[in-house]
């Protein structure tokens, strides 16, 4: 037995995100809308969010984000919040 796990998220979900901690308020429109694409593949369907995926998405929030809102979280605490507003899928193969 195999089990495979399946995480996406939404795009409103991380911009929420984003506007209740404030962050990515350095970026500009384009540097915005490449964060909130990220939860997307090429075709704009949902892919699997790895952990790789969160990570690039944690560091663009603090690229472009003021440091005091993030400096107690630290990269370990935004990939939480990341992780929060992840769905899980779980399937099982035989």
């Amino acid at each position: 037995m195999k089990v495979k796990e399946t995480r996406w998220m939404d795009m409103d979900d991380l911009r929420g995100l984003c506007i209740k901690h404030g962050w990515f308020t350095r970026g500009d429109c384009k540097a915005y809308d490449k964060l909130l694409k990220m939860p997307y593949d090429a075709k704009g369907k949902l892919r699997n969010i790895t952990s790789t995926i969160l990570c690039n998405m944690a560091q663009a929030i603090m690229q472009y984000s003021d440091p005091e809102t993030y400096e107690i979280l630290e990269l370990e605490g935004i990939l939480y919040c990341l992780g929060e507003i992840c769905h899980t899928c779980f399937s099982i193969e035989e």
